[in-house]
């Protein structure tokens, strides 16, 4: 689910404003669980926050590049949560979610969000 690729400004697109959750899964079971999480993002801002809902782990997000569906996003000061790049994509009513990690273990989280 990488989704377009993402060259614009660095910025929230309108289509994926709002407060977006769902569930997301690790592409490697060992040691990686499925989490809810929750991202509230506002349009023209450069930041965001990430939040696991089922353990309170909160993150910063601050945007990379985007294009008029989609944005990627770093994640960072996550608490002990791996930093990495996250591109949000908006298909229809819902956001594709794609994670991969920052230190270059291979591990990539996917899913679908739903507004909330």
């Amino acid at each position: 689910m990488p989704g377009e690729r993402v060259t614009g400004p660095a910025e929230i697109p309108d289509a994926v404003e709002g407060t977006w959750g769902g569930r997301i899964v690790p592409n490697i079971t060992l040691g990686l669980r499925e989490h809810d999480v929750q991202v509230p993002l506002e349009s023209g801002n450069a930041v965001g926050k990430w939040t696991e809902a089922d353990t309170g782990c909160t993150g910063g997000l601050t945007a990379l590049g985007s294009t008029r569906s989609a944005v990627t996003v770093s994640l960072t000061d996550a608490g002990q949560r791996v930093p990495g790049t996250l591109t949000l994509t908006r298909k229809g009513d819902r956001l594709g979610y794609h994670w991969t990690d920052g230190i270059g273990f291979g591990s990539v989280y996917t899913g679908w969000l739903t507004r909330r």
